[in-house]
């Protein structure tokens, strides 16, 4: 893909895939795409066609991607299905939530933020159930 810059988060759990955010070298546009890991084949997993989305990160079972969406300077922590779909917002925080890695448990993501003024490291945790039933709603 000419002008753009692949950055690879992580690999599906089965090794078949590597989640890259694919920046455009022009803009600050980025998208989340699937790269097979035998160069056969690529799938843009975020549904937007524009928007600068940073980092991925595979839930435990393979299922759920934390993801960074940014909006300007502000960037917070969402959740989506690994395969692509909707999203909702984990963190809202007026500045960076970045880097997101979710615990082997699945009931927690840490995260570098500069919450306290200084890049540091934060978790939060998650409710996965109550993830998955907003994640099922058909609701905007």
């Amino acid at each position: 893909m000419q002008g753009m810059l692949p950055i690879p988060t992580c690999w599906s759990h089965d090794g078949k895939d590597i989640y890259v955010y694919l920046r455009d070298a022009a803009s600050p546009n980025a998208s989340i795409w699937t790269l097979s890991s035998t160069g056969q084949g690529t799938r843009q997993v975020t549904p937007e066609k524009e928007g600068v989305y940073r980092y991925a990160d595979l839930s435990p079972d393979g299922s759920l991607l934390a993801v960074v969406w940014c909006e300007g300077r502000n960037c917070d922590l969402w959740i989506m299905p690994s395969g692509g779909g909707k999203r909702i917002r984990i963190t809202s925080y007026p500045g960076y939530d970045d880097t997101p890695s979710w615990s082997p448990d699945g009931r927690r993501i840490a995260f570098t933020s500069a919450r306290s003024g200084n890049f540091e490291v934060w978790t939060v945790e998650i409710d996965v159930e109550q993830v998955r039933r907003e994640l099922a709603d058909p609701g905007p």
